[in-house]
């Protein structure tokens, strides 16, 4: 289940790519870039069986979205460990 979440979650991230606002595009992409490179990293350590390492990522992943979500989506929509 892993991997496919983390393919889901990068497509879905490189599909933000192609609809930048007008306003705050380069936040916009840093926050989509970094989402999916978390969720790269994550996927990464749990196909190593790394637990501690995909843990870290998985928070990182999700610091990511819910700081988009902050940013463009008023704090909605908020993921939590």
């Amino acid at each position: 289940p892993i991997k496919g979440e983390a393919l889901a979650l990068a497509e879905a991230c490189n599909l933000l790519l192609h609809r930048v606002p007008e306003s705050d595009g380069a936040k916009w992409t840093a926050s989509a870039v970094g989402a999916r490179d978390a969720g790269k990293a994550f996927y990464a350590a749990a196909k190593k069986k790394d637990f501690p390492a995909a843990q870290a990522a998985y928070g990182a992943m999700l610091k990511q979205c819910n700081a988009c979500h902050t940013d463009f989506a008023d704090g909605k929509h908020q993921l939590m460990p």
